[in-house]
């Protein structure tokens, strides 16, 4: 009688055969490009990565927003999932420069302004002064201090702890404190 332990070794020992590796690929492939389900498997399909892509999105934007009102959601862009070297997929979720770029209030001292309002209020700033200028028609004064601000890691928190299998989302490293 062939037992279930048997059974387990010899397919353990066929994965790991070059064939096997090119048979798991094939499969994962398949299950990306919706040719087959992915029921009863950790594997994600293209469109359930897109779909946890936009879930993440959505997420980042109520934290954004609530930090930054003037944010918009579509300054987040969702990419495609691709597979990297290793054989994994992945999708980079990022902000827009024209969504993260804000005027200064001291065009005199800056007058570009400010690259990445976003990363601003992540890390914090203390400026030696405040600053009186116009935003949106009115006149009005900067804060010359600000703490750093975890809202983008309580978004990626919150999303990892929301979904329940192997896909994990990760911080980029020019925002991370």
């Amino acid at each position: 009688m062939i037992s279930e332990g048997y059974i387990n070794k010899l397919l353990s020992s066929y994965i790991k055969t070059p064939a096997g590796q090119a048979l798991v690929k094939h499969y994962r492939q398949d299950v990306f490009n919706g040719k087959i389900s992915s029921a009863g498997t950790n594997i994600l399909s293209a469109r359930e990565m897109n779909d946890l892509g936009n879930k993440l999105k959505d997420i980042l934007y109520t934290e954004i927003s609530g930090v930054i009102p003037s944010f918009v959601k579509e300054g987040i862009n969702v990419s495609f999932p691709k597979e990297t070297t290793d054989g994994e997929y992945e999708i980079l979720v990022t902000l827009t420069p024209d969504s993260i770029q804000r005027n200064s209030l001291w065009k005199e001292g800056y007058p570009d302004g400010v690259d990445d309002i976003v990363l601003l209020f992540t890390t914090g700033y203390k400026a030696r002064k405040s600053l009186r200028g116009e935003w949106h028609g009115k006149s009005i004064y900067s804060k010359n201090f600000r703490l750093p601000d975890g809202f983008l890691q309580r978004a990626i928190d919150a999303f990892n702890a929301s979904i329940a299998n192997d896909a994990e989302a990760e911080l980029g490293t020019k925002y991370r404190k």
